[in-house]
């Protein structure tokens, strides 16, 4: 049967419409707009939980990360501290338990605007002693302050600042804050770590509560002129010896690099005890017409050091050698007893020094 005329034309024009779509070439537009992505911190009550106790859930622009499980270890948590060496701390874990470590968390901030994140640690010690000089050896790692990448932190307690971390104390507790980005450059991400993780560490030390203050045996030896971030509180192990019990150092500069130590004992008898527990670390021998003494002692791998120690009651307060300088080099002849005698002068005066200001703090 023949078409009809408006038939026949319906079919033309579908013919033209399918041949001019098989022959066009698609045009070049502007790419999609990306999707928006929602802050987890924008549309849901995020109110006080078990998300984040003790730590503000919202703060400085960022919140608690809702989607990032809180993984607890130790006191009151489901997993043993002894997992948290395998899965966070490495090979350091038994060295952190020294300082009574009973318990770590680990969560994430998300940031209102911006797509990176502030993973964060809270470890939680027995005593704020303990947290402190967990503070100092993640800062120090047993060596001096000389040269660090980090500088001083000002917030409630003591904290530190570097490139895409942050560490603070207060109380039995140390919170590690650490900026990560998947699109950042390094050079990027240490810029705007140092914008941001200073305002959210002082939030969290605020939330944190707890005592703000160094430890007394740290103000001992906290003399004008100690180095930024030059204080370390050991929890044993002074001169190499086990059974001294915690004890702080301080790190001095200048014309006569040394160090200030003092321990803090709970007792004069039990200052006495290590007091004979010292004798035994190297060559002791007594500072003619005082109560000085000195002792020369030898580590492997470092030069000899010789300290002058005094007691006093229940406080061992001592001056030695800048860390890993030993004695200073001393020149032949007259020139070398003139030195000796300089340095025994000197630091006879900064233990005595030394002394009469870690009295002030009492006996």
């Amino acid at each position: 049967m023949p078409l009809s005329p408006t038939r026949t034309a319906v079919l033309g024009m579908l013919a033209l419409v399918l041949l001019g779509g098989c022959g066009r070439k698609a045009e070049r537009g502007e790419p999609p707009p990306a999707p928006t992505l929602q802050s987890p911190c924008e549309g849901q009550a995020l109110g006080p939980s078990a998300l984040a106790p003790d730590l503000p859930v919202r703060a400085a622009g960022h919140c608690v990360d809702p989607r990032i499980d809180v993984r607890s270890y130790g006191v009151g948590a489901k997993a043993p501290l002894d997992s948290v060496c395998t899965e966070l701390f490495n090979g350091e874990c038994e060295l952190y338990k020294t300082y009574g470590l009973e318990g770590v968390r680990t969560l994430e901030y998300a940031p209102s605007v911006g797509d990176h994140a502030v993973s964060v640690v809270v470890s939680e010690f027995r005593t704020g002693p303990g947290a402190f000089g967990f503070l100092t050896r993640r800062i120090l790692a047993g060596g001096p302050p000389e040269g660090l990448t980090v500088e001083p932190l000002e917030l409630a307690g003591q904290g530190a600042l570097g490139a895409s971390v942050a560490y603070l104390r207060r109380g039995r507790r140390v919170v590690e804050l650490t900026y990560v980005s998947p699109t950042e450059t390094p050079q990027e991400v240490e810029a705007k770590s140092k914008r941001i993780l200073p305002e959210l560490a002082r939030a969290i030390a605020l939330e944190l509560g707890g005592d703000e203050a160094l430890p007394s045996v740290a103000q001992r030896v906290a003399l004008t002129g100690v180095l930024p971030l030059g204080l370390e509180l050991p929890p044993d192990g002074l001169f190499g010896l086990t059974g001294t019990g915690p004890h702080a150092i301080a790190h001095f500069g200048g014309t006569s690099p040394h160090r200030l130590l003092a321990v803090e004992a709970v007792d004069e008898p039990s200052a006495k005890d290590t007091w004979r527990l010292l004798a035994t670390a190297g060559a002791l021998r007594k500072v003619k017409g005082s109560d000085v003494v000195t002792l020369r002692v030898s580590d492997e791998g470092r030069p000899p050091e010789e300290w002058f120690l005094l007691r006093q009651g229940r406080l061992i307060v001592g001056v030695g050698p800048a860390l890993g300088k030993g004695a200073p080099p001393l020149p032949p002849g007259d020139a070398r007893d003139r030195a000796e005698a300089a340095w025994t002068a000197f630091a006879r005066a900064r233990l005595a020094e030394a002394m009469k200001h870690a009295e002030r703090l009492g006996p």
